[in-house]
């Protein structure tokens, strides 16, 4: 085992297996390829709105005049 990360589902150690080449979370148990967890991230992370913030802009601007 080597490389060390955080568990995306309880915030515990992720421990690599090189002969698997799988991660193990010692706390819940989570077992994955690195393909695996990055789908897992992904689906966690916050999605922005793309361009939300210049239509706010424009309909504060449109709203003054």
């Amino acid at each position: 085992m080597a490389t060390t990360n955080t568990c995306p589902e309880c915030n515990g150690n992720l421990l690599y297996e090189v002969s698997t080449k799988h991660f193990i979370c010692k706390n819940c148990g989570l077992y994955v390829t690195r393909e695996q967890l990055d789908d897992i991230r992904d689906r966690l992370r916050p999605q922005r709105r793309k361009g939300s913030r210049e239509s706010e802009y424009l309909e504060w601007w449109m709203s003054k005049k």
